[in-house]
């Protein structure tokens, strides 16, 4: 009876329905170029993706990157105290909507970049954390905003670096990075190619120093990177390889380049084949023919 009323606990256990939170926002980020004193409109798209009916509440926070991971923090005194918007939204199952929000810059803001994070969740602000029982699903989206006036555009390139620090390579394929620094006091979003030729000169790829076009906040660094995948799956000999990143409104460039060497071992075999047989089929032919000239003369002394 007991094992009955064991099983009996474990089904009705595992029949209960596991509700899940889902919450879409977008986009990813919003940028804005403005000048002290202006206000700002924008919006962005919230989504339920929850078969029940959902209400959702805004937040906003600053946001840091302390090697290359964004930190989060209450601060009034920032673009996070910026924003007005609704207090709240009711979201039927599935339902997306655009909402409006609105960002009163201050006439005495600092020039340069300042950085929140708008999130939208299914905690209310005004809830008690202590009656907090449920998981809480929260979303966001993160806004950039340089402010006009004493604008600092300062970048530069620590590190150029191909598979970390080495100039000699087995095989491929190859990570191309560089490593760039923002001295600076407003975002920065580097853009550009790396650009590889051989030895003569023949162009053999480009690739994007910044596909997805990172932001990199002010005195803070990032590392940018790219992959090649050689055409040939063997390449051998030497290879330039050299980017221009381009940075800022002022479009200021960094460029470098550096030479490297790949020793793919399968052309190399083939090379040592072919100087082999260069150097000991002739030898080998002669020795063979001198040994059919003796033994032609051996069968005649017999006749």
């Amino acid at each position: 009876m007991k094992r009955i009323i064991y099983i009996a606990l474990i089904v009705g256990t595992l029949a209960v329905p596991m509700l899940t939170q889902a919450l879409t926002v977008g986009p990813v980020k919003l940028e804005y170029s403005v000048q002290p004193g202006d206000t700002v409109r924008g919006e962005m798209i919230v989504q339920n993706e929850e078969n029940i009916e959902r209400t959702f509440y805004p937040s906003s926070e600053r946001f840091i990157e302390v090697n290359g991971e964004k930190r989060f923090s209450k601060d009034e005194n920032n673009l996070s105290s910026w924003f007005v918007m609704q207090s709240s939204i009711t979201l039927k199952p599935t339902e997306q909507r655009v909402i409006p929000f609105t960002i009163n810059i201050p006439s005495n803001a600092d020039p340069g970049g300042h950085y929140a994070v708008i999130w939208w969740s299914t905690a209310s602000p005004q809830e008690s954390p202590g009656k907090q029982v449920s998981i809480v699903t929260r979303a966001g989206v993160l806004v950039y905003v340089r402010v006009a006036g004493d604008i600092v555009e300062d970048g530069s390139v620590a590190k150029f670096l191909v598979n970390g620090a080495h100039n000699f390579f087995a095989s491929v394929p190859l990570e191309l990075s560089i490593h760039f620094q923002n001295s600076g006091n407003v975002h920065l979003k580097p853009t550009g190619e790396f650009v590889l030729k051989n030895l003569f000169g023949s162009e053999k790829a480009k690739l994007a120093i910044n596909p997805y076009g990172l932001q990199i906040l002010p005195n803070t660094s990032k590392s940018l990177a790219a992959e090649w995948k050689a055409e040939n799956s063997n390449p051998f000999g030497f290879y330039k390889i050299s980017y221009d990143a381009v940075f800022g409104e002022s479009e200021q460039v960094a460029q470098a380049s550096r030479w490297i060497f790949i020793f793919s071992w399968s052309p190399f075999i083939w090379i040592l084949i072919v100087l082999l047989a260069i150097l000991f089929i002739p030898a080998l032919i002669k020795k063979y023919n001198r040994w059919i000239i003796g033994k032609s003369g051996s069968s005649g002394l017999r006749e």
